[in-house]
């Protein structure tokens, strides 16, 4: 579970350092979205192969990636 938390405080901090672009509103959602799924999820799941899938560690996740993208949807860095 320490991987998992240290990947979803990685993944915030990459987030809110993409903050312009989350509140630029010439930046599409179609593009946020391709943003979103290639920067951040990427960092959120880095190392997941090797992670015992617990329902405690699909939560955590699941709120984790829910948080960004209705960020990331309605322009919200937190």
């Amino acid at each position: 579970m320490k991987d998992v938390k240290v990947r979803i405080v990685k993944a915030a901090a990459v987030f809110g350092k993409m903050r312009k672009i989350w509140r630029n509103s010439n930046v599409s959602l179609k593009v946020k979205t391709r943003l979103y799924e290639a920067i951040i999820l990427s960092t959120l799941l880095y190392g997941a192969d090797v992670w015992p899938l617990t329902a405690t560690l699909t939560k955590s996740l699941d709120a984790a990636h829910g948080r960004g993208v209705y960020w990331a949807s309605h322009g919200k860095t937190g």
